[in-house]
């Protein structure tokens, strides 16, 4: 499962003042993803998780801030540039082609591109 962290400390081995992080953390339940900070973070003060559930594209609303995830893992520390999207547009009309089946969305260089509505995903505050 996938949790987002809030919390104050620091990079593991890191010397100097402890700061505000926002993170995204893996674990079965929250004491395996909190263990999971430690591999890391030090010094982790005011920890609070909050569960990201896995979910498809199509299930999104618009206006949602969605992280690509493969592997119940996300990407973006693998491809960057095609992890980040905001959903646009939902559309019922049915095409075909090599759009079908396909939601208008915002990536995090601004452009629109359609994303496939099976894409699994989490949703993140705005």
């Amino acid at each position: 499962m996938i949790y987002a962290a809030k919390f104050s400390g620091r990079k593991l081995n890191a010397s100097g003042i402890m700061y505000p992080i926002s993170t995204h953390c893996y674990g079965e339940n929250e004491e395996a993803a909190r263990l999971q900070l430690y591999e890391s973070h030090q010094d982790i003060m005011g920890l609070k998780l909050e569960l990201r559930p896995i979910v498809t594209v199509g299930d999104c609303k618009v206006g949602d801030h969605i992280y690509r995830v493969e592997n119940e893992r996300l990407v973006g520390h693998i491809t960057p540039h095609e992890s980040s999207y905001q959903v646009c547009d939902k559309s019922d009309i049915v095409c075909s082609g090599a759009y079908a089946n396909h939601i208008t969305c915002r990536n995090s260089a601004g452009i629109l591109v359609p994303v496939a509505t099976d894409m699994p995903c989490i949703v993140t505050p705005a």
